[in-house]
């Protein structure tokens, strides 16, 4: 068997010179290490090409944050820390090198790419994964930060588990606002569903679906949130400003979603790549290459029906890292000549 190592380590050490020769530095560089980024690199990497993962601000992504997630196949519910601290463990033994950075601006425009961090020297590379996530749109009142994870929740789906015959508030309008609502509405004691305006904006056969829990999703029209309130440890209450009586109110619930949209992190790309009108970045269906050859996509930088971990993983591995991987075996060397 150890025959086989050196002849392995020979060949490997030999295209990798041919790679930093013409990359001048690195084959494949992943940006975002969420389930989607993470997923990529230890793809790559088990394919025997050197892969860099840059870590972004929060090292195992948006997902870390949640308290408990319930819906990763083959366990049992477990924090989104705990799952991101296992996957990364799992990556980093396949091989793949980490670099705990952020990237401030990326050159797509020549080849190979530069990607210039905050603090470690720039990186070339032959191709890029673009795995930077997306954001939660959030309210900027007093408390929100403080109990984010505690109480405070941008996904029903992940988090709703954790709120067991609990009262919640959920805050938004749109699809996403009042499928979540439902969805809670399985496990809180009392749903209520605040409305900025005077009508929802879900679609009609959304808003139908409220009508099979009477009793149990409350609709509050004209309601907005000025303050989420709570013990220093978790959630106890939100403060409203009724827009109808001009007075303020405060609603007894212990959890608070907010699901006023996201947004993909997807700055750095602008007026580089095709991006749609949600500003999400454009990919082919099957290899989530991006409109560069070379630069892939996956997670939620790309417009999906569902922004779910397993998804976001699964279009890692099944799709963008297989889309590296066959431009560096089979275009990188075309390209080269």
């Amino acid at each position: 068997m150890l025959w086989r190592y050196y002849i392995f380590s020979i060949t490997f050490l030999g295209i990798l010179g041919f790679w930093q020769a013409f990359a001048e530095q690195l084959p494949v560089v992943v940006l975002g290490s969420g389930p989607a980024g993470a997923s990529a690199a230890m793809h790559i990497a088990d394919a025997r090409i050197p892969v860099i993962l840059v870590t972004g601000d929060e090292a195992g992504g948006l997902i870390t944050r949640a308290k408990w997630v319930e819906n990763w196949p083959g366990i049992q519910p477990a924090s989104g820390f705990d799952i991101m601290t296992s996957i990364l463990k799992q990556v980093e033994s396949r091989g793949v090198s980490f670099l705990y950075d952020t990237a401030v601006s990326v050159d797509l425009t020549r080849y190979p790419f530069t990607v210039t961090l905050a603090d470690s020297a720039p990186l070339k590379a032959a191709s890029i994964i673009i795995a930077t996530g997306s954001c939660p749109r959030k309210l900027g009142i007093p408390g929100e930060e403080k109990y984010w994870g505690s109480g405070v929740s941008g996904c029903a789906t992940c988090d709703a588990f954790a709120f067991e015959g609990k009262p919640v508030a959920v805050i938004g309008s749109g699809d996403s606002a009042i499928t979540s609502a439902v969805h809670l509405a399985e496990y809180a004691s009392h749903v209520y569903v605040l409305v900025r305006g005077r009508e929802i904006r879900a679609q009609r056969y959304v808003r139908e679906k409220l009508r099979e829990y009477e009793g149990k999703i409350e609709v509050l029209y004209g309601r907005e949130p000025i303050e989420i309130v709570g013990n220093g440890e978790s959630v106890s209450g939100l403060a409203l400003y009724n827009k109808e009586t001009q007075d303020q109110e405060l609603l007894n619930v212990e959890g608070v979603f907010v699901l006023i949209g996201h947004g993909p992190n997807t700055d750095l790309f602008k007026n580089q790549l095709e991006l749609s009108d949600s500003d999400h970045i454009v990919v082919d269906p099957i290899s989530r290459q991006t409109s560069i050859p070379g630069v892939f996509a996956a997670g939620d930088v790309v417009q999906w029906a569902y922004r779910q971990a397993p998804v976001a993983s699964g279009s890692g591995i099944c799709a963008a890292g297989k889309g590296a991987i066959h431009f560096m075996r089979y275009e990188l060397p075309t390209i080269a000549q």
